[in-house]
């Protein structure tokens, strides 16, 4: 998670952009400003960190196709679209479909900058617990597949004597397994493997 948070803002109308990056830049933000949807998916990826403020009425693409697009491309940067009055109705289209949250002009400049602090605090903690999944992930292809098995079956919250009758082994070997386990997804009991693993987006033991 090295990527400095950077604020990145979607707007067509030249005026707009010059003074909301001006704005954000003297509260202390890391702008980057484009005037349309495909300037800015060619510019981001799944590591960049901050956040996205987005005008629902672009030239190219509206804020919904974008908001979609971004969606497909893995893009997690939390989203804040800008609105006119005519246009509340696609703004809560796209909060439905996941965005932070929108904000009709004319903007408030403090109320703009505190949804910023949010929504770049939203994100570190989304890149925290992804990079802690990521890693989940890397340690459980560690595991042998009776490994795997027996951890399947812990998550389900089985004992160690259910989980030998379930595959047909002594108790003491289910013991040695969870034992290795443990060890080898580095979490110290059941109940902290449980709160990682389920973390993982569709698990599938």
């Amino acid at each position: 998670m090295s990527a400095h948070p950077v604020v990145r803002l979607v707007d067509d109308d030249p005026d707009v952009r010059a003074a909301l990056s001006m704005m954000l830049r003297g509260a202390g933000f890391r702008i980057q400003a484009f005037a349309d949807a495909r300037a800015l998916l060619d510019a981001v990826t799944p590591e960049c960190r901050g956040c996205l403020i987005i005008d629902v009425r672009l030239g190219d693409i509206n804020g919904l196709e974008l908001q979609r697009l971004l969606i497909e491309r893995r893009i997690h940067l939390p989203r804040l679209f800008i609105t006119g009055h005519g246009d509340v109705p696609l703004a809560v289209e796209a909060v439905s479909y996941g965005a932070l949250d929108f904000l009709e002009k004319p903007l408030d400049d403090e109320a703009l900058i505190a949804r910023v602090e949010q929504a770049i605090a939203a994100d570190r903690e989304w890149a925290i617990a992804h990079e802690e999944v990521t890693r989940t992930e890397m340690l459980i292809d560690r595991l042998t597949p009776r490994e795997t098995e027996v951890m399947a079956l812990m998550v389900e919250g089985l004992p160690s004597k259910r989980i030998a009758t379930r595959l047909g082994a002594s108790v003491r070997t289910i013991e040695v397994h969870r034992a290795r386990v443990l060890e080898k997804l580095e979490v110290a009991n059941s109940a902290e493997l449980i709160r990682r693993v389920v973390q993982i987006p569709d698990y599938n033991p």
